[in-house]
């Protein structure tokens, strides 16, 4: 199954002292609990709203690196570990296996 279509956005509500962290993933409002800080909560928000974007760029980047020229300055010695960690990240995000 695919996920849902961006964007997510992030949403901070409530008030006062009972500010909500938000993400809304189309029309569905997703409520984060809690957790040991503001600043964590924050930043966990805008990183899952991020998620579909930071998904897409990794699969338009390693789209890119199959046509890289070691004489432009590619090499596959050195960048194989950032590849490998963007297939790895795109299996998780997908369900997939890498």
């Amino acid at each position: 199954m695919k996920h849902t279509p961006g964007p997510w956005t992030f949403v901070q509500g409530g008030s006062g002292n009972f500010p909500t962290w938000n993400v809304r993933i189309g029309s569905n409002l997703i409520t984060l609990p809690f957790a040991s800080s503001m600043d964590k909560l924050d930043a966990d928000a805008r990183l899952i709203a991020a998620a579909p974007d930071l998904l897409e760029a990794l699969k338009v980047m390693l789209s890119h690196t199959a046509d890289l020229d070691p004489m432009q300055g590619y090499r596959p010695e050195e960048d194989f570990t950032a590849v490998k960690q963007a297939r790895a990240a795109i299996a998780k995000a997908t369900g997939e296996t890498a």
